[in-house]
């Protein structure tokens, strides 16, 4: 049985195909690099990955006169399929905002053979499988992290044979059945590394050197993800929906080696960390990077994702400092103490996040912190005190975000949502989601009007940045840069990445 495993390209509007990259830039789908290497691991070694993104980041296919999708182009799919002749292809799907892309590949899949099986997984497949389902060319969903479920589905050779391969849904009579949940890998080291020998790595590092990755004008950069799982329930998190609540963490030697790997075999000279809770652990996450200071003295990492703002220590900070840590996020969400333990459910004392951002900045670390407004609930009170903390925040040396809240399937803020009827549209589409972030919110604040919002918004990022400007100049220009202060081509990367971000952000 040849089995086949896609990551698709993106879909964006013509105006923001850039300010796309800046954002996401070409992260190599670790998920589909696990699942390949876990069936490995049990003898099923025939398992084929295609990146359409990094395949044809160069392409663009026009979807209708607003939209494009960038990856290699449908035509091109189908001739790579006839030639492979898959039995079974598996799509994964990380952003509820990229779901639209998900089934154009789904249905051109079944547009190269009907009888090839469809099998969607991911985030988002996750947090809404029925929605997958209804698709007439998704034929089953994984649901969760998938090593398990899809090494069950290689013995049974992928039948639909109701409940006996847990963490699947599919479709039986025009509904939708669940088996039971069908659990994780407890101990993270039983996984084997990504299969990174079935990228085509050559191709990453292209886009990387011509400033389309993550971090723009690094030629050997790498995702790792050292830990899974988070015992926090956010609202606006769906997480618990792939990764669960109870949070794991890989042996500090299981994560060196990994790194040890890529520095050798493929040259890595930049990492990001984007576990949930990188410094779930502490005395783990410390060890980790003591040693990474000891072995590699010429690479440098990040925590794009960011890292709860309560789990920092001084010992800590100097030892990501020593292993090349540039920058890291912070989840803050929210300035009013009283609205983020109501509202939010984040449980993390604003005492802490000062502290934490006092002793990054100390060791050189740009911290980035991330805010979000409109939660139902907010007021333009609780945004002012919001405003107000990040601007303190930023003389302090902290970077802030500010977003517009999205409910996102699968989190009780879209239970919320859909209660009480806050949704601007009853049936929102993937396109919706792609935009609601920055331009057009999906949700109807509770407090104040949808252009109240949007305006205080705009107020946030523009005072909070001067703020920054004129309190930490070096701090803002080495942020501005990308954190890259010697060389200038990656100087010119970072500015422009940011330029971008900032004129995606504010005016479209």
């Amino acid at each position: 049985m040849k089995v086949c495993l896609i990551s698709p390209g993106w879909i964006s509007t013509k105006s923001d195909v850039e300010s796309m990259f800046s954002r996401c830039g070409l992260p190599l789908p670790l998920g589909l690099g696990y699942l390949a290497s876990y069936a490995e691991s049990f003898g099923f070694a025939g398992i084929q990955i295609m990146d359409l993104l990094v395949s044809g980041w160069d392409a663009r296919t026009e979807i209708d006169p607003e939209r494009v999708y960038i990856g290699l182009t449908f035509d091109e799919l189908r001739k790579r399929l006839e030639a492979i002749r898959p039995d079974v292809v598996g799509i994964s799907c990380t952003f509820t905002s990229q779901a639209e892309s998900l089934y154009l590949i789904a249905d051109s899949v079944k547009s190269c053979n009907p009888k090839i099986k469809v099998i969607a997984g991911g985030a988002h497949p996750s947090s809404d499988p029925v929605s997958c389902l209804r698709e007439k060319s998704i034929d089953m969903v994984v649901r969760g992290e998938g090593e398990i479920p899809f090494l069950e589905l290689l013995r049974n050779g992928f039948q639909e044979d109701g409940p006996s391969v847990k963490g699947v849904c599919f479709k039986q009579g025009g509904e939708s059945i669940f088996s039971k949940d069908g659990g994780s890998v407890k101990n993270l080291d039983e996984i084997p590394y990504p299969a990174y020998h079935k990228f085509d790595m050559g191709r990453y590092f292209e886009a990387n050197e011509k400033g389309l990755g993550q971090r723009g004008g690094y030629l050997r950069t790498f995702s790792i993800i050292s830990s899974r799982g988070c015992p926090y329930q956010c609202v606006f998190c769906s997480i618990h929906n792939i990764c669960g609540s109870k949070w794991r963490g890989r042996s500090p030697a299981n994560v060196l080696g990994e790194i040890d790997l890529l520095v050798k075999e493929y040259g890595a000279r930049h990492f990001l960390f984007e576990d949930d809770n990188l410094t779930m652990d502490l005395a783990r996450a410390e060890e980790i990077f003591q040693e990474m200071a000891k072995r590699h003295n010429s690479i440098s990492w990040s925590a794009p994702n960011g890292i709860r703002a309560d789990r920092m220590t001084e010992g800590l900070a100097r030892a990501m400092r020593d292993s090349g840590c540039i920058s890291v996020s912070l989840g803050i969400e929210s300035g009013d103490q009283e609205f983020l333990n109501s509202a939010i459910k984040k449980k993390l004392d604003l005492k802490e996040v000062e502290k934490t951002a006092e002793i990054l900045h100390e060791f050189g670390i740009t911290v980035i912190g991330f805010f979000i407004l409109g939660i139902p609930g907010e007021t333009e009170n609780t945004i002012k005190t919001s405003v107000s903390f990040a601007k303190r925040l930023s003389r302090k040396g902290l970077v802030p975000h500010f977003f517009i809240v999205t409910p996102l399937p699968g989190t009780s803020l879209y239970e919320i949502s859909k209660r009480e009827k806050l949704f601007v549209k009853d049936n929102p589409s993937p396109a919706d989601y792609f935009r609601a972030t920055y331009q057009d919110p999906m949700m109807r604040p509770t407090g104040m009007s949808m252009e109240r919002l949007l305006q205080w918004r705009k107020k946030a990022v523009i005072s909070s940045m001067l703020n920054l400007a004129v309190f930490r100049p070096l701090v803002f220009i080495k942020y501005m840069s990308g954190n890259n202060t010697s060389n200038l081509k990656l100087i010119f990367f970072g500015f422009k990445r940011k330029i971008n971000m900032a004129l995606n952000y504010l005016w479209n």
